[in-house]
């Protein structure tokens, strides 16, 4: 189980570095804002970096504590697993949906002339997959691996 409990914690580690390189992004844009002072648009950016990066950052300190749980072996830890797993499967099969959807639809706008922006389907096939692949791999090993324990 500590091949499980490294990957968990090198993908918070990673979780943590796309918030930190999107928050930084995002406040990137301050000084190009064309209405208002610098004061009063602090308020605005700050509100759009939390608006992307707070989801990974939880995800990543979650991660990271599921990778301590399964390193020591806590209790209830193959209910965690299999409870943030299985929402993640969903939500990992719903990316990989939408990013089929898009490479449709860009392959039916080339048809017609446009298209330019067709690649931007894969950004969510490729994500999706991997944390798909991710998912069923810390699934099995919480079925194969991990025993339930009986609540003290």
């Amino acid at each position: 189980m500590k091949w499980l409990a490294l990957a968990h914690t090198l993908v918070g580690f990673a979780l943590l570095a796309i918030a930190g390189w999107w928050a930084f992004a995002t406040l990137q844009v301050l000084p190009h804002m064309s209405t208002g002072t610098t004061l009063t648009n602090v308020p605005v950016i700050a509100m759009l970096a939390l608006t992307f990066s707070a989801p990974l950052i939880v995800l990543g300190v979650w991660m990271m504590a599921l990778g301590r749980a399964i390193r020591r072996r806590d209790r209830g830890v193959r209910l965690r697993l299999l409870q943030t797993h299985g929402v993640l499967l969903v939500l990992s099969l719903a990316a990989m949906a939408v990013g089929l959807v898009d490479l449709r639809a860009a392959e039916r706008s080339a048809r017609h002339g446009g298209g330019l922006l067709g690649g931007l389907g894969l950004i969510p096939l490729a994500s999706g997959g991997c944390l798909a692949v991710f998912s069923v791999a810390a699934l099995v090993g919480a079925f194969a691996r991990l025993k339930p324990r009986a609540p003290l």
